[in-house]
């Protein structure tokens, strides 16, 4: 169990623009301790290259062809990719 909050967003069921919109919406309003778990149907490359043009710390994990796990954290005391999925 980790000792950070998840802020879960299951964006499976979501159309285009709205998983980018969404999580780019909650990574702005992310405290100290929490991280955003992105679940999508491909790899959110968006999402990914606004990360570390910001320098935001993320995590990728791919559960299966049809299902991605992205974590991101705006706090750098978060490793997220120490955090399981």
């Amino acid at each position: 169990m980790s000792r950070y909050k998840q802020v879960l967003l299951d964006a499976t069921e979501l159309e285009h623009p709205e998983p980018l919109e969404s999580s780019v919406a909650i990574i702005g309003t992310l405290k100290r301790g929490e991280y955003l778990h992105l679940i999508t149907k491909r790899r959110p490359v968006p999402l990914l290259q606004i990360c570390e043009s910001n320098g935001f710390a993320f995590a990728e994990h791919v559960e299966s062809n049809s299902k991605y796990h992205t974590l991101v954290a705006t706090d750098s005391s978060i490793e997220v990719e120490n955090i399981d999925v």
